[in-house]
């Protein structure tokens, strides 16, 4: 095998004003660094199937600076946007 790249997609859990301070940053694709501490949920449901989730609880975020085009087409940013 060879290496290649593999993303993972991971919930985050914000909370108070720094929630409300960091969520218009975030967007589908914009890379930030996350410190905080990986949190895993493990539950069984009312039909007995099993559940795992990997969360991180937020400390603190890095966000990696915008490229040029986002800066200067900030309707990139808006349409690329996804929220849950």
């Amino acid at each position: 095998g060879s290496l290649g790249e593999y993303t993972n997609f991971l919930n985050l859990t914000l909370f108070d004003e720094y929630a409300v301070r960091n969520v218009k940053k975030l967007w589908k694709g914009r890379r930030v660094l996350v410190i905080g501490k990986l949190i895993q949920n493990k539950w069984i449901d009312t039909r007995g199937g099993k559940h795992d989730e990997l969360r991180i609880k937020v400390d603190r975020m890095i966000f990696d600076p915008m490229t040029p085009e986002e800066r200067e087409h900030p309707e990139l940013m808006n349409s690329s946007r996804k929220r849950r």
